[in-house]
């Protein structure tokens, strides 16, 4: 049984059986991208090169690029094709907890040794009383790493039923870190419906205690990032989420085949090309729960159009020039931001949705609240492509360079991903509009525009 401990932070030392670590040479083709994936040396802004590698086949730090070959693909040696090794962004105990994991899962856990490991395993199941939104079920990823570590434990993310696997929707990329849970530690793990541990400041000090098995679910504004920053440093958790995001998941290969389409244009004639890194984001979350139901005011066409505009009017402000990408759950804010952009003539992508009501991740036909263990079984009306928006919409929102946000942490969230997580305004407060100037040739107010002829 591999074991180790944090004899510090930043580093771990292990103990017992050394977990034996493979390099290997590998020669990856990968189709010429018009963006890149991986990192650059500062802080929260990551580089990026002309023509590289797509998000969506992240390349290794120690990637050396060797050329293109007949058919115009990059070819690449990869001495080393694990994801967090060398990467500066990733610190030296993480990268080791990664390295003893990938150890665990691939040479010694079996069901026959399942009792010689420790687990925590950050979860959503059908029985839970609240899940939340993608935001809420990963932002907190840094955190949970962190306490994996510090406990030795082995992490896997699991979600049951609600709506689907989470694999459905995220895989581990090649090289990244496996938090996929095995077929014989299922059960096991659904069993444990009493004692998760929902919050955050909870999450270190309660995985020091003694138990086979933790699990986690909580709902954290702030993902656990001042836990985190108080052992790694102020502003740690902003600086490694970009990589950490890409370590740990890819988009499964269908959701791959709508976001990839959307970045090229969709398609479509005289449709701009997302290029990661160069394009500007603004998102509107218009289906804020019951508050929708306890203002009426904020389900007016009049109102969810004005905070539309003035979204990417934001959007714009941050980054004069670049295309925008613009990401809503309410089909009117997202109508109004498509005849803004024909009217002015400027690049404004949005993701073509046919469904009035874009799906929550808890929504699956049923109650939850009449599920009281993982034995009662949903039958969900919904397929797992009925929930790709959420997806597709985080994966743009998070491959941009500076992002304005409205209410709720999806925006935020998508922030913490993109290319540089210190460019962000949120263009709400207490559910009005911060008005913003913008920028030539989005400076113009409401009142501007519908004097030029803009159809509200």
């Amino acid at each position: 049984m591999s074991r180790f401990t944090p004899s510090s932070m930043p580093s771990l030392t292990a103990i017992g059986r050394h977990v034996k670590v493979e390099y290997i040479l590998i020669v990856a083709i990968v189709a010429v991208m018009s963006s890149s994936f991986w990192i650059g040396s500062h802080a929260h802004r990551r580089n990026f090169q002309t023509t590289t590698m797509s998000f969506l086949l992240p390349q290794p730090s120690n990637a050396t690029n060797l050329g293109t070959d007949d058919n115009n693909n990059i070819i690449i040696h990869v001495q080393n094709p694990r994801l967090w090794r060398n990467n500066p962004n990733i610190p030296s105990w993480l990268q080791e907890y990664m390295e003893w994991h990938h150890g665990i899962l691939t040479h010694e856990l079996t069901n026959a040794t399942k009792r010689d490991y420790n687990y925590l395993v950050l979860r959503c199941y059908s029985f839970d009383e609240r899940c939340g939104g993608v935001s809420d079920r990963l932002k907190p990823v840094p955190l949970i790493l962190l306490a994996a570590a510090k406990s030795q434990r082995m992490l896997f993310i699991h979600w049951y039923q609600r709506p689907y696997p989470l694999e459905e929707f995220l895989l581990p990329p090649p090289g990244g870190f496996n938090w996929s849970v095995p077929d014989f530690l299922v059960e096991d793990f659904l069993q444990q419906k009493r004692g998760a541990i929902t919050r955050a400041s909870m999450v270190l000090r309660a995985t020091q205690k003694e138990g086979w098995i933790k699990t986690v679910h909580i709902h954290d504004a702030q993902g656990g990032s001042p836990h985190y920053d108080e052992v790694n440093g102020p502003n740690s958790f902003l600086n490694v989420f970009h990589d950490v995001f890409r370590i740990l998941f890819q988009p499964s290969p269908g959701l791959a085949a709508i976001i990839q389409q959307k970045l090229q244009g969709g398609g479509k004639e005289n449709t701009p090309q997302l290029i990661p890194g160069r394009y500007s984001v603004a998102h509107y979350r218009a289906e804020y729960g019951r508050e929708v139901n306890r203002h009426p005011k904020l389900t007016e066409p009049s109102f969810i159009q004005t905070i539309a505009l003035n979204a990417i009017r934001c959007a714009i402000e941050l980054q004069p020039g670049y295309p925008i990408y613009f990401a809503s759950d309410n089909m009117i804010a997202l109508n109004a931001v498509r005849r803004l952009a024909a009217f002015t003539k400027y690049p404004i992508v949005t993701f073509d949705r046919d469904e009035d009501i874009v799906l929550t991740l808890d929504d699956v036909g049923m109650e939850l609240s009449n599920v009281t263990d993982y034995t009662t079984k949903i039958i969900n009306p919904y397929r797992p492509k009925d929930y790709y928006s959420t997806f597709v919409d985080l994966y743009l929102a998070g491959n941009g360079d500076c992002v304005t946000f409205g209410r709720g942490g999806f925006g935020r969230f998508a922030n913490l991903i993109s290319y540089n997580a210190s460019c962000a305004f949120k263009h709400v407060n207490k559910f009005y509009a911060v008005p913003c100037r913008g920028h030539p040739p989005l400076d113009k107010t409401d009142k501007q525009l519908a004097d030029e002829g803009f159809h509200f």
